[in-house]
């Protein structure tokens, strides 16, 4: 079997492991279940790297903590943020938007960084997936 479909199967697993535990969750421990998830997230990652034996830099780590740090704050600005835009009459029709715009902006956004500032080729097949991607945003929101 392939590492890719293991890989896939992995992320699946454990995706859909966080939706159930997340739908049943209080709505009063929100903030408790995305700082849980985080750090789980980062027990699975360590132990992959235990296993795996191989040498792991400080640089390696500073890295993958900053960028869990970040996003864990992003995740929390967002949730708190929408929070506040339910509750608000004139807002709240646009709370469906901010999933989509969110992470099809993302998705632009590291693949012009990755094409200006790294100098990476963009392939047929890589522009491809990202076509399809923003698609499938677009997909989402109007179903």
């Amino acid at each position: 079997m392939s590492k890719w479909i293991i890989l896939a199967f992995g992320a699946m697993l454990f995706n859909g492991t966080s939706l159930v535990l997340q739908n049943s969750v209080d709505s009063a421990y929100t903030n408790h279940f995305l700082a849980a998830t985080f750090l789980l997230s980062a027990l699975v990652c360590w132990s992959f790297v235990l296993v795996q034996q191989k040498k792991l830099r400080l640089a390696d780590l500073a890295i993958g903590a900053g960028a869990g740090v970040i996003s864990y704050i992003v995740n929390f600005s967002l949730m708190r943020n929408l929070a506040i835009w339910k509750a608000t009459p004139a807002l709240a029709k646009s709370v469906s938007l901010v999933f989509p715009i969110t992470f099809g902006a993302s998705m632009m956004i590291v693949t012009l960084i990755s094409a200006f500032v790294f100098r990476e080729k963009l392939t047929p097949r890589g522009i491809l997936a990202i076509i399809v991607g923003i698609a499938s945003v677009v997909v989402l929101k109007l179903s």
